[in-house]
């Protein structure tokens, strides 16, 4: 007879073998990134819906054929209404609705990067581009293209970008950890303000706090920005530039007196930041407070003679009041510091234009359009972009820059431009340029030889765009 015992030990301790055990595991990972993705992407319309609500309006005409415009600032707020209300009055026989994506600041790896979620929010039939003037420099923790079709197809899950973010959150946490550590050990070294010193890890922590703050900047969602900022600042307020982060998106929200108090924050911690004392000039000239500007971008150049940034914004200024001699001479000083730097040259040729002085005009305007080439950066994600839109068979409308070439637009795509509608507003802008005041069609220089449009400038951007798509689109 056999012992009761021993069907309790096997009951107690079933014989599975590590294999088994570890695969069982595996399924229930797999299960769970399953329902986490559909979680996801049943949560994520109404998520962006409620940072895109500007476009509500658009979005909720039924039968009508939608238009998303992405970009930086020179779209955000500018040209898409009157798009949509020029398309309209044209009686094309068909009801369009404009989507106004541009965001300002954004760079072209964060527009590509948030284009799924995006399409499959407004569902656009068409999507126009006027976009690259940021990618200077990496502003974003941005990751490099893979070719790897597997990690293409991972990367497309909205989980693989729920474990980034996760990611990060988490080295950030890890990094106040290290750094509450650091600031018990040092506890008998605090500063004169009763403040831990700088050492260790206090300016990697306080910087990871800083990148996820510009992620979530770049979506939209600026309350939990500041919030992150505010927290780098609180674990070390000794690092002016996270002032200056600060500042620039309390500027991005039009709130100019927090703007300007973070910058002066800023430089109160550092005399030497003359970033923050230049974004503080372009403040009071804003305001109209020309002579405290003026003040301020001398004392940058006196202590910092090779930043061409002050010599640009200065001799824009002087530019501004008629002051063209001493305007010309600061251009031709930032182009003696960059030769390379098309803002100086673009900004001659408005200089030499005002003076009537149409021949050095021109050979500037050529000399800007020589300098101004895209980075590889932007190149790449132009393609990736149309690839995108490809797969989805929405029309692609490619505008370029106000009195830029369309020539860069089109060396990008060279041998892979079918389909693609391309919009060249050069001849359109310089003929009115020619005619009017630079004044009536721009509101800085903040490109060289173009800037944000006036109102004016955004009507006839958006007639222009009009026409082209009625034309090349709908053969109207």
């Amino acid at each position: 007879m056999a012992d009761p015992s021993q069907y309790k030990n096997n009951l107690l301790s079933p014989r599975t073998s590590g294999a088994q055990i570890f695969l069982l595991m595996g399924f229930g990972i797999v299960c769970s990134l399953i329902i986490i993705e559909i979680s996801l992407r049943l949560c994520g319309g109404a998520f962006a819906a409620l940072q895109a609500c500007r476009n509500y309006l658009s979005v909720k005409q039924s039968g009508s054929y939608r238009i998303l415009c992405l970009g930086e600032s020179t779209t955000a707020n500018q040209y898409p209404a009157l798009l949509e209300a020029m398309l309209n009055q044209r009686k094309i026989g068909i009801k369009f609705s404009v989507i106004d994506g541009g965001i300002s600041g954004i760079q072209t790896p964060d527009i590509v990067d948030n284009l799924e979620s995006t399409l499959n929010l407004y569902h656009p039939d068409m999507v126009i581009t006027m976009m690259g003037i940021n990618d200077f420099g990496s502003y974003m923790p941005h990751e490099d293209p893979s070719d790897a079709k597997a990690m293409r197809f991972w990367k497309s899950f909205r989980v693989y970008r729920l474990i980034r973010l996760l990611a990060l959150h988490m080295a950030t946490r890890w990094q106040a950890l290290k750094l509450d550590g650091v600031s018990r050990r040092t506890s008998s070294g605090l500063g004169a303000q009763g403040r831990p010193q700088c050492v260790g890890g206090n300016f990697d922590n306080a910087r990871a706090y800083v990148q996820l703050a510009r992620c979530y900047r770049q979506n939209g969602s600026f309350s939990e920005a500041e919030a992150l900022l505010r927290r780098a600042i609180e674990l070390n307020p000794d690092i002016n530039s996270t002032y200056v982060e600060l500042g620039e998106l309390y500027r991005v929200q039009k709130k100019d007196s927090e703007f300007e108090a973070f910058l002066r924050k800023a430089i109160e911690l550092d005399a030497n930041n003359y970033a923050a004392y230049v974004y503080l000039a372009w403040l009071c000239q804003e305001n109209r407070k020309t002579a405290d500007a003026e003040t301020i971008l001398r004392k940058v150049i006196a202590r910092a003679p090779k930043n061409v940034i002050a010599y640009i914004h200065l001799g824009e200024m002087y530019l501004s009041q008629g002051r063209f001699l001493e305007a010309e001479l600061l251009f031709k000083q930032a182009i003696e510091l960059a030769p390379a730097d098309y803002r100086a040259y673009g900004s001659l040729k408005v200089l030499y234009t005002a003076m009537g002085n149409l021949s050095l005009a021109n050979d500037y305007d050529m000399k800007a359009q020589k300098a101004f080439d895209y980075p590889l950066m932007t190149t790449g994600n132009y393609h990736k972009l149309k690839v995108m839109l490809d797969k989805r068979r929405i029309k692609y409308v490619c505008m370029q820059y106000p009195v830029r070439n369309i020539s860069s637009l089109n060396k990008i795509f060279e041998g892979h431009a079918g389909g693609i509608v391309f919009i060249d507003n050069e001849r359109l802008f310089k003929d009115v340029l020619q005619k009017g005041d630079y004044k009536d069609y721009f509101i800085d220089l903040f490109g060289g030889d173009f800037g944000h449009c006036t109102k004016k400038g955004n009507a006839l951007l958006a007639a222009h765009m009009a026409d082209v798509i009625s034309n090349e689109v709908f053969h109207q």
